[in-house]
Formats: C-alpha cells, sequence, structure tokens
C-alpha cells in the first residue's frame, strides 16, 4: 500500500511538473501576443482562440501550436526558456505546422554550418584573420563556391572587397586564391574549374 502511495506521489509530482511548465508557457504566448498587438500599425488585437499543443525540443527550447483569432491557420509560438528565472519566453512564430518549422530550422543550421566551414577556410588563408569581414557567398554544386572577404594586408590597410574561390577536396574546403575581382567575374572562374 505504501508503494502505491508512494508511486502516486510521484505520479502526481511528474503532471504538476509537466502541466505548470505548459502553464508558463501558455503566460508566455499570451505575453508576446499582447506585445505584439500593441507595437502592430495599424493596431490590431489578435488573441489566442485555441492553444492546440506544447512540445518541449529540450530544456531549453518548445514550440506553442496556436490558433489566433478566426483564421484557420496554426502558427508556431517559438520559445525559450531563461534557465536562471526558470521561465518561458516566447522569442518568434511563424504560420504553418510543426513538421515545416523543424525541417526550416534543420535547413538553417545546415547552411549556417556550411557558411562556417567556408568562413573558416577562407581564415585560415588571411595575414590578418581578426579583420575579415565577409560579404556575399555564390557556390556551385557544394563543391566550388566564391565569398567575398575584405581584410587587413601585411601593411595594415583594408584590401577592399575581393573574392576568395575555393573547391571541396573530401571534406575539406581549400582556398585556391584570393583576388581583387567583381562577384560575377569570380562565379565565371569557378564554373570554369573542373570538378575533381
Amino acid at each position: 500500500m505504501n508503494q502505491l502511495k508512494f508511486i502516486m506521489a510521484i505520479l502526481g509530482c511528474i503532471i504538476l511538473t509537466a502541466c505548470s511548465e505548459e502553464y508558463q508557457a501558455k503566460k508566455a504566448v499570451s505575453s508576446f501576443i499582447e506585445l505584439q498587438n500593441s507595437q502592430s500599425v495599424p493596431k490590431v488585437d489578435i488573441k489566442v482562440t485555441k492553444f492546440k499543443k506544447f512540445t518541449k525540443f529540450d530544456d531549453s527550447g518548445a514550440c506553442f501550436t496556436v490558433v489566433l483569432g478566426n483564421r484557420p491557420v496554426e502558427f508556431q509560438i517559438i520559445l525559450e526558456k531563461d534557465i536562471s528565472k526558470n521561465k518561458w519566453k516566447a522569442s518568434g512564430y511563424f504560420e504553418g505546422n510543426y513538421e515545416d518549422y523543424l525541417k526550416e530550422k534543420k535547413e538553417k543550421a545546415e547552411k549556417q554550418f556550411y557558411e562556417d566551414e567556408l568562413k573558416k577556410a577562407v581564415l585560415r588563408s588571411l595575414k590578418d584573420p581578426d579583420s575579415a569581414k565577409f560579404g556575399t557567398i555564390r557556390d556551385l554544386h557544394d563543391k566550388k563556391a566564391c565569398i567575398t572577404v575584405n581584410a587587413r594586408n601585411a601593411y595594415g590597410g583594408y584590401t577592399g572587397d575581393q573574392q576568395a574561390i575555393l573547391i571541396k577536396t573530401g571534406n575539406k574546403w581549400d582556398v585556391l586564391g584570393i583576388h581583387d575581382i567583381s562577384s560575377n567575374d569570380c562565379f565565371d572562374v569557378i564554373i570554369s574549374i573542373p570538378t575533381r
């Protein structure tokens, strides 16, 4: 009998924790919607008419599916947890379903990783990597790329926008050179480079 009471107490705590998290998330969503309403021009007064699904990604991120006003479309409210205060805060929203959000998030992370890899390769070839300022990235089939870079030269002055030409060998990006040409000319160059 004591074991049953103990198990019931633990289940009660788990349910209360889950409910309190969802309750906090609902409050964060409502505050976020009120803030959006107050900042919109012209003024609108949209309210959450239905809280549909609360989904946690991990301890610091979640998503709440809601219906706003009388629109039939679902919105995803993105939530981040302030660990120090143990409270949810809404940080953004998008129209659509949760699966689309996850797909978009994954694509953004992959794109960021890809861009970071290109920039790291260019930084390794610069005299003063800390001074680098990057611009446009143009690529061809994830095997060849041009990236605009402006960095200090050996004399300490900025070179102005130049194009770094990169080619992927295996899993590593190599800089073939950095040239004072336009982004369009750089793209013409990478088109002409045979793929390895």
